[in-house]
């Protein structure tokens, strides 16, 4: 059927004609100055839902030259994603979200991923549920423009074979900066103040009887306080920064820190911890000790904050173990590569150390309640949480619009329909791309 000369168009666009019971649809794409026409014979119930994302959300976004494509495909791991950003965009039918359904396991997700990829303009992913690399990118085809990782890092993201494929890398970076830092002192508290413990007693209906046991040992029950210990940070990145400077309010002995390189604390390399310390905790003396060894050696509260990658993979082992006071505590917020595990219970159960307080464990997600850590005889020294540091909701919402935006704009929509793009690059909160 040859299409009428009145179906031209000059602009990109999505137009018709019926054709008996039929309606021949005209998808006219201008890319790069070529005006292309599609045609297609579609029963004119399925016309109302088709769209160009230039006629859908005013501008950007036009359909790949040549191709059937209505609006983006957008596959994400995630069953429900907190953004009204691109809940708005859904509804509009200015994207396709394609979700999982309820209930997946980890290697049923992984599956329905592959699964769905195939023609994706977009991919929303989370490390947690697995690394996206060269199987995503074959399964997704050459359609694929960006992958958002709904994380602060990009660590589970082959950035190499994204770059060689053309593909953006989005990330949600600064965002959760204040949550992870106030978590890993909460998690710190928790255990110096043996919360755990005093809430046994009373679940155990052993209130009075734990107010008694004062009059036997003013000393039972009691924790420690951080005031006036040596604190170590593994790597001193923004987290770290933030829970160093909320740590100042505790009245710590000592701060030190490794860096990749040399980076002693001076106020043109660290101003606002600089200035926080000078103003008000000049008795903290805060230090760059380059030595991992020598950092686990003085360190009363040794912190995991570095990135995950192949230079720390491992390196807290027994070697750093070794080095350790009996009464350290270990910390890990960082990533659960950095840390081995084998080394770890075998420090504990011979008392190199005190204590492991872990956000994020080796082998994660598949830890069950069978997991060596969580042995009986080392449940009083070993807290384990499901790498949750980030969990307050408006951080979390913040992350998941960040995470839309990084889609969005790679895409082409306009950024008038994305917030005040000022105000939130103020805040660090517009988009995020490794590069």
């Amino acid at each position: 059927m040859t299409p009428p000369r009145s179906c031209q168009k000059a602009e990109t666009g999505v137009h018709s004609l019926l054709c008996g019971r039929q309606q021949l649809v005209c998808i006219v794409c201008k890319n790069n100055h070529l005006t292309e026409q599609i045609y297609f014979l579609l029963d004119p119930t399925s016309v109302e839902h088709m769209a160009t994302p230039a006629s859908a959300s005013g501008g950007g976004a036009n359909t790949d030259s040549g191709t059937a494509a209505v609006v983006p495909k957008i596959v994400s791991l995630f069953e429900h994603l907190p953004s009204p950003i691109l809940q708005d965009f859904v509804r509009g039918n200015r994207v396709n979200l394609i979700s999982p359904p309820p209930g997946l396991t980890f290697s049923e997700l992984h599956e329905w991923f592959l699964t769905h990829l195939p023609g994706a303009d977009a991919a929303i992913t989370w490390p947690v549920a697995g690394r996206f690399g060269a199987e995503q990118i074959a399964a997704a085809g050459d359609r694929l423009k960006v992958v958002s990782t709904y994380s602060v890092g990009t660590d589970a993201v082959d950035r190499a074979a994204c770059h060689d494929a053309g593909i953006r890398v989005g990330y949600t970076p600064y965002i959760g900066d204040d949550s992870i830092a106030e978590y890993t002192i909460a998690m710190l508290l928790h255990y110096c103040r043996r919360i755990d413990h005093l809430l046994s007693l009373v679940m155990e209906g052993k209130f009075a009887a734990s107010l008694r046991d004062v009059l036997r040992d003013p000393t039972m029950h009691c924790g420690f306080s951080p005031a006036g210990k040596t604190v170590g940070f593994y790597g001193f990145g923004r987290i770290a920064q933030k829970t160093a400077e909320k740590l100042l309010s505790f009245d710590v002995k000592k701060i030190a820190y490794t860096t990749s390189r040399s980076k002693p604390f001076a106020a043109e390399s660290f101003p606002r911890l600089h200035s926080l310390r000078e103003s008000f905790y000049p008795q903290t003396q805060i230090v760059n000790e380059p030595d991992l060894l020598q950092l686990a050696a003085q360190s009363d509260i040794l912190i995991v904050l570095c990135p995950g990658n192949a230079s720390t993979n491992a390196t807290i082992n027994s070697t750093v173990f070794d080095r350790m006071k009996s009464t350290a505590v270990l910390i890990n917020v960082a990533r659960g590569t950095v840390v081995v595990n084998e080394d770890l219970e075998k420090a504990l159960r011979e008392n190199k150390i005190a204590a492991a307080l872990l956000d994020v464990i080796q082998g994660e997600p598949n830890v069950d309640s069978s997991h060596p850590l969580l042995a009986e005889d080392l449940r009083d020294r070993v807290m384990i949480l499901p790498h949750t540091a980030s969990t307050v909701v408006d951080t979390r919402k913040m992350m998941a619009d960040v995470t839309a935006r990084n889609i969005l704009v790679s895409l082409g929509f306009d950024n008038d329909l994305l917030g005040d793009k000022a105000t939130l690059i103020e805040q660090r909160a517009w988009t995020h791309f490794a590069e």
